[in-house]
């Protein structure tokens, strides 16, 4: 392991080739989510459009290597990790099949060089450049004082991923339900393989004392779970995994021999043929679609009639088939069981894998009530959409972010990819029934973080969307929630969010208007009518806690805020601020993204003629101000009668009802009760 400067940071480079007699597994995963309903019809959705990555391998050191491991694992914290892709060799001059943004020049024993894309061809053998971490940390076992044997366990979590090109993609006749291709690889029939007994999904529980067993049973087809080895050269390892990610791993469905005869030939297949002559024409049962195959070509068919020993098939063959070297396997749509496949390479030439598929009979047609790819089988790439809102008084500020694997333009907007995802959405007929969860990391401008210190004096508003992507391109966005983000728990920089539907909802006051002496209004609201503009002063920031010399470190996130250069900007002469002028009002610190807005709990009286006050906030500021940053804050009301006449001259716009008796018949007569009884 040799420390690099890769994109301009330190980073650490695995140079020790592997031992390719203990081979390399390469293990290739594409997130995906798949939903099974009760009839066992599937929803598959993708949640990326790049596989990711995992190299294991072992690899033998004799000193200084094994001592630069050593010093190299007691030095990494959160470095890069750098690991050429070992089964890809790129000869001196050659184009690369497997395209990377980066490749490692190695193996002629020269220094290791780090190269760009732009930079081909190279002068010097190359590998593909995977950019990542450690899976776990390597525990070298010596194998003598100066050697020792290493297992690296490598996986990919960076942007940089590496291009697979395009696929072929074989595909014969046989178009019903739509275009499938054909999983055009031959199995390695040197070991044994799984045809799968045919399953249904049947549900049995012990109910009382009765002999039989309560059953739960839904009409469905039965499904077969296929296993199936191959042996395979370094071009066709890479098709399969071009096909692997070019058919959505578990999402797209694609015909696959299944190994199984289902009768012989008994006279030769001519081009313009539409029948086959067989031995056996009974035995295939209900299945109805048959490979021919001749080791050299493969032509899909489908059965539409018996007669005799003859099969009727929908179409002409389209190529002459030898009844002596030709094979009827049965075919079975499938899918892969699993978004994850795994090559084992014994060299860089030569791969083994073993794929378990599973059969997906019900989307050969369109179900009824259903439609293919939208609401059940293969659908499109999903990404959730994150949007954040604080209505502060000069306009909102929101975020933006998404759990894409990158960044995604929406509607005007970007949403940057992130740390972010939500849990399931409980919803219900009550209102306070609504709410997710929330899971993130904190970052800088985290939304969430504004709780953790709590710096957030209005409600922070979250909409989460469900959005299709396309070739990257965003479209079709259905709001999935929409509420307030009410509590934020830390562990750690990990932080668990809650929303809540209607969250400040039913907090309210029902009804609105309430007949009582106060001002049902807030101020500077459109029922207040006064101007918000005309009310405002501005100032500097003297010092942090109103002392004077400043307040020691301890103290630098104080709730008291000294403001110089004080300036009323409001219409009208400029009024007497006195102590409690502007307890109940806010202040704006500073401007756009990274402006703090506050509460003020209370104020001293102004200093004169030094046009100096102290304001106490209502929670700290986070981070503390500079002396010197620009404020602007407004006056708070009380609510009440005479401070809207004699403190904003205001009286015929009062919302409340002053001169209301004490014992009107809308209020129940209430006695002092202290007995401390509930």
């Amino acid at each position: 392991m040799t420390s690099v400067t890769f994109l301009g940071a330190t980073a650490w480079l695995l140079d020790d080739p592997p031992d390719w007699s203990s081979g390399v597994r390469l293990t290739a995963t594409l997130p995906a989510h798949t939903e099974t309903g009760l009839t066992q019809r599937e929803s598959r959705r993708p949640l990326g459009d790049t596989l990711r990555l995992a190299l294991d391998y072992s690899t033998t050191l004799v000193t200084p290597e094994l001592q630069g491991l050593r010093n190299a694992l007691q030095s990494i914290s959160t470095e890069r990790i750098l690991c050429p892709l070992w089964p890809v060799e790129i000869a001196i001059g050659a184009t690369p099949a497997i395209t990377s943004s980066y490749y490692v020049l190695i193996g002629d024993g020269s220094a290791p060089e780090i190269k760009p894309a732009s930079d081909l061809p190279f002068a010097r053998p190359a590998h593909p450049l995977l950019v990542g971490r450690l899976q776990q940390g390597p525990d070298p076992e010596l194998i003598g004082p100066e050697s020792a044997r290493c297992t690296i366990h490598f996986i990919e979590s960076d942007a940089l991923a590496i291009g697979l090109g395009s696929i072929s993609q074989i595909m014969g006749p046989i178009t019903a339900g739509g275009y499938r291709p054909l999983f055009e690889f031959r199995p390695n029939w040197a070991q044994p393989l799984r045809s799968g007994a045919a399953a249904i999904e049947l549900e049995r529980r012990e109910i009382g004392n009765l002999r039989a067993a309560a059953e739960a049973y839904f009409d469905q087809s039965a499904r077969r779970s296929l296993v199936q080895g191959f042996t395979l050269d370094s071009y066709s390892a890479w098709q399969l995994l071009r096909f692997f990610l070019y058919r959505g791993a578990v999402r797209d469905n694609f015909w696959l021999a299944a190994g199984l005869i289902e009768a012989r030939l008994t006279a030769n297949v001519l081009f313009a043929d539409t029948t086959l002559t067989v031995d056996q024409p009974a035995a295939r049962g209900s299945n109805t679609t048959v490979i021919l195959d001749d080791l050299t070509n493969r032509t899909c068919c489908r059965i539409i009639g018996t007669a005799g020993y003859t099969w009727q098939l929908d179409s002409v063959i389209g190529r002459a088939y030898d009844k002596r070297v030709t094979t009827l396997q049965g075919l079975v749509l499938v899918r892969f069981n699993k978004p994850e496949l795994s090559l084992e390479f014994d060299s860089p030439g030569l791969a083994r894998t073993q794929i378990e598929f599973r059969e997906v009979s019900d989307e050969e047609y369109q179900a009824s009530g259903e439609t293919l790819g939208s609401s059940m089988g293969a659908l499109t790439i999903a990404a959730h959409l994150y949007w954040f809102q604080i209505e502060y008084p000069d306009g909102p500020r929101t975020w933006a972010y998404t759990d894409f694997e990158r960044d995604l333009t929406y509607a005007g907007s970007t949403f940057q990819s992130g740390f972010m995802e939500h849990d399931t959405i409980t919803d219900g007929l009550g209102l306070d029934r609504q709410s997710v969860g929330f899971q993130s990391r904190w970052f800088t401008d985290n939304p969430f973080g504004l709780f953790i210190p709590f710096t957030l004096e209005w409600p922070l508003m979250v909409h989460i969307f469900e959005a299709q992507v396309v070739n990257g391109a965003v479209s079709g966005a259905i709001r999935l929630f929409r509420g307030e983000v009410v509590s934020v728990k830390a562990h750690g920089p990990f932080l668990r969010a809650t929303g809540r539907a209607f969250g400040r909802v039913l907090e309210r006051r029902i009804p609105r208007m309430l007949f009582q002496t106060g001002c049902n209004w807030t101020l500077f609201e459109n029922r207040c009518g006064l101007p918000q503009a005309e009310w405002r002063c501005v100032g500097i920031v003297g010092t942090i806690g109103g002392s004077s010399p400043p307040a020691p470190e301890w103290d630098a996130v104080s709730c008291e805020l000294l403001v110089v250069n004080l300036d009323w900007l409001g219409i009208g002469p400029r009024p007497t601020l006195d102590a409690h002028w502007f307890a109940g009002g806010y202040l704006q610190l500073g401007a756009g993204m990274t402006a703090q807005w506050r509460l003020i709990g209370d104020n001293a009286a102004e200093i004169q003629p030094d046009n100096e006050i102290v304001l106490v906030m209502g929670t700290a500021f986070s981070p503390p101000p500079e002396a010197g940053t620009a404020v602007q804050f407004w006056p708070g009301c009380d609510g009440r009668y005479e401070t809207c006449i004699s403190k904003f001259d205001n009286g015929p716009r009062f919302g409340g009802f002053p001169h209301l008796p004490a014992g009107h018949p809308f209020y129940p007569f209430q006695t002092d009760d202290r007995s401390g009884k509930k």
